[in-house]
C-alpha cells in the first residue's frame, strides 16, 4: 500500500508541475485541450484530455503520450526535451544509459536527450602558481563548488554543436585506433558534400559515415568527385564505394575519443560487412511509426529475443517496468501505423534501436519544427535536475563561458556531460570525483600504443599494484599514475618486479625500458581506467 501512496502522489506531482508550466503561458488545461482538439481533430492521439490531470493523480501508470507531449510543446512553445523532464523523464540519465548499454552498432548519443544548458557549476582555479604541464592532478588546478546546474541559454546557438558516438564491435573500422566501446566526438560537416579538406589528403581522416546500414566511424578517402570508401581496416571489413550524398553522407570528423582501458570489446565483423553488397540510396525518415522501428531494428542487428532483453536491461536501469518490452510487442511495434501508447515504451525503442525521439515524432505526425523551443523555467522542473546558481560560480564549455583561468578545459573543447550519469558504471569506481582525474599534457611515450593526444585521465586508486599482460598487444597494456619522488606524476605501462618498477615504452619503441624503485623514486597512485584524447585532423 505504501508503494501505491508513493506513486499516486508522484502522479499528484506532475500534475502540478503541468499546471504551474502551463500557467506560466496564462494558459489553463481547459484551453490546451480545446486547441489540441482545433489542431489535430478530436479522434487525434495527439489530443489533450481536459481529464489529464484526474488520471495522473489516480491512475500510477498513466501519463502523456508522445504525441500528447508533442502537443503540449507546440501549444506551450516550451521544448520537448523540457517536458520530458517535467513528466519525470531524465533527459541526462537517458543520455548516460546510451554511452553504457551493450550495443553492436555504432550508436549516436541522441541530441535529443543531451541537455545542452546543463551544466557544471564552477571548477574555479585555484590561487597560487599551479600549472597544467606534464601531468597534474585536476584538484591541483579547480575545485568544484556546486553540483550541475541548467543554465537558461540567452539565445539560440549559432553553429552546430558536436556529436558523439558510441563505437560498436560489429563496425570497428578504425580498430585498433578507435576501440569498440569509446565514446568519439565529432566535429559536424556539411552532411551532403565531403569536406573540401578531406580531398587530396595523404591520410584518411577519421569520418563518421551514415549509409543505409547504419553508422560506420573510420578512416575514409573521399574523392573530388563524391565517392567515399574506408581505408583499409585491420578486419575484413568488405571494401564499398558509396556515391555521397545519394548512397551515404558525412556527419563529421572525429577529434576526440575517450577510450576505456581497463575493458576491452572484442571487435567482429558479421557476415553482412564481410561480404561486397551493392549499396542502396540512403532512404529519408520512414513515413510510418512501424517502417522507423522494423527499419530500425535491421541496422542495429538485432533479434526481436535480444531487443527484448536489452529493453530488460533498461527497465532495471530505470526501476521501472513500464520501460520493458515482451517480443511479442516489439513485434506488434513493427507493423503498426501509430507509436506505442507509453511515453517510456517510445524511449525503450529510441535506446535499443537507435533512432531519435524526433525522427520517432516526425514519423508519428508531428513537424520538428512545430515543436517549442524556449526553455521551462528551472523553478517548475524537477528540483534534483534544476537548482540554480550564482552566475558566478556557474561553468559550461561554451567558449563564452570560459575565463582565461579555465584555458585547461578550454583546450579540451565541447565536453560530454552525460557520461556523469553513467562514469561509475563505465569505470567501475563507485563514486569518482575531481581528484581521481589528471590532465594530461605532452608526450607520454610510456602509455599505450594508438593513446598519442591524451589530454585527460580517470584512475581508479584503489588498483596499485601493476602488471604486464604478455599475451596482449601494447595497446591494451594496462597503464598507471606514478608519484615521483620530486613531486612529479608520470603515466606509464609498468609492471612490478620485487621491489623495481620497470617502465615499458609502448608508444615509442626507439627508448628502452626504465627502472625505478617501489617506495622511494616512486608510488602507485592507481591503475589509468579511461583516457580522452583529441585526434589531429
Amino acid at each position: 500500500m505504501a508503494g501505491t501512496i508513493r506513486e499516486r502522489n508522484a502522479g499528484q506531482k506532475t500534475a502540478a508541475r503541468i499546471r504551474s508550466i502551463l500557467a506560466s503561458r496564462g494558459l489553463t488545461l481547459h484551453q490546451v485541450s480545446a486547441q489540441s482538439e482545433r489542431l489535430y481533430g478530436s479522434e487525434s492521439p495527439s489530443c489533450i484530455p481536459h481529464t489529464l490531470y484526474h488520471s495522473l493523480a489516480t491512475s500510477p501508470s498513466f501519463g502523456p503520450s508522445l504525441p500528447q507531449t508533442c502537443a503540449l510543446s507546440r501549444i506551450s512553445g516550451y521544448r520537448l526535451e523540457d517536458w520530458l523532464a517535467a513528466l519525470g523523464i531524465d533527459p541526462d540519465r537517458i543520455a548516460g544509459l546510451q554511452a553504457s548499454l551493450p550495443l553492436r552498432r555504432t550508436r549516436i548519443i541522441d541530441p535529443a536527450f543531451h541537455r545542452e544548458d546543463v551544466v557544471m557549476g564552477g571548477p574555479e582555479q585555484l590561487t597560487g602558481d599551479h600549472h597544467s604541464e606534464g601531468v597534474v592532478p585536476l584538484g591541483q588546478l579547480f575545485r568544484w563548488v556546486n553540483p550541475p546546474r541548467l543554465l537558461l541559454p540567452t539565445s539560440a546557438p549559432e553553429e552546430r554543436r558536436c556529436l558523439f558516438a558510441r563505437i560498436g564491435p560489429e563496425d570497428a573500422f578504425a580498430f585498433p585506433e578507435l576501440l569498440p566501446g569509446s565514446i568519439v566526438r565529432v566535429n559536424p560537416q556539411d552532411i551532403y558534400q565531403p569536406a573540401a579538406d578531406t580531398v587530396h589528403r595523404s591520410r584518411p581522416q577519421l569520418l563518421l559515415i551514415e549509409h543505409e546500414r547504419g553508422l560506420w566511424c573510420g578512416r575514409f578517402h573521399v574523392s573530388g568527385e563524391g565517392i567515399i570508401h574506408a581505408a583499409a581496416s585491420e578486419l575484413a571489413y568488405a571494401q564499398i564505394a558509396f556515391q555521397c550524398p545519394k548512397e551515404a553522407r558525412i556527419l563529421g570528423a572525429v577529434d576526440m575519443e575517450i577510450r576505456w582501458m581497463h575493458r576491452f570489446e572484442s571487435p567482429s565483423v558479421p557476415a553482412e560487412f564481410a561480404t561486397y553488397r551493392q549499396p542502396r540510396t540512403l532512404e529519408q525518415v520512414s513515413l510510418s511509426p512501424g517502417v522507423l522501428v522494423r527499419r530500425a531494428r535491421s541496422k542495429a542487428g538485432l533479434t526481436l529475443r535480444e531487443a527484448s532483453l536489452l529493453s530488460r536491461g533498461v527497465s532495471q536501469f530505470f526501476n521501472d517496468e513500464q520501460y520493458a518490452i515482451a517480443q511479442s510487442t516489439l513485434s506488434e511495434y513493427e507493423v503498426q501505423n501509430a507509436p506505442p501508447r507509453h511515453l517510456e515504451k517510445v524511449i525503450t525503442l529510441c535506446l535499443i534501436y537507435g533512432f531519435t525521439l524526433i525522427d520517432f515524432a516526425a514519423a508519428s505526425g508531428t513537424a520538428p519544427e512545430d515543436l517549442g523551443r524556449s526553455v521551462i523555467p528551472p523553478e517548475f522542473l524537477p528540483t534534483s535536475d534544476t537548482a540554480t546558481a550564482p552566475r558566478s560560480q556557474r561553468f559550461s564549455s561554451d567558449r563564452s563561458e570560459l575565463g582565461a583561468a579555465s584555458s585547461v578545459l578550454r583546450r579540451f573543447g565541447e565536453i560530454p556531460w552525460f557520461l556523469r550519469s553513467s562514469l561509475a558504471e563505465l569505470s567501475g569506481i563507485p563514486r569518482p570525483s575531481l581528484r581521481d582525474f589528471f590532465w594530461l599534457d605532452g608526450i607520454h611515450p610510456f602509455l599505450p600504443a594508438h593513446t598519442q593526444g591524451s589530454m585527460l585521465t580517470l584512475v581508479n586508486r584503489r588498483k596499485k599494484k601493476p602488471v604486464r599482460l604478455p599475451a596482449l598487444p601494447s595497446w591494451q597494456q594496462p597503464a598507471y599514475v606514478l608519484l615521483l619522488r620530486s613531486g612529479e606524476y608520470l603515466c606509464a605501462c609498468c609492471s612490478l618486479d620485487g621491489e623495481t618498477l620497470v617502465l615499458y615504452p609502448e608508444s615509442d619503441r626507439t627508448r628502452t625500458p626504465e627502472q625505478l624503485r617501489h617506495g622511494r623514486d616512486a608510488e602507485v597512485v592507481g591503475q589509468i581506467v579511461a583516457l580522452a584524447r583529441r585526434i589531429a585532423s
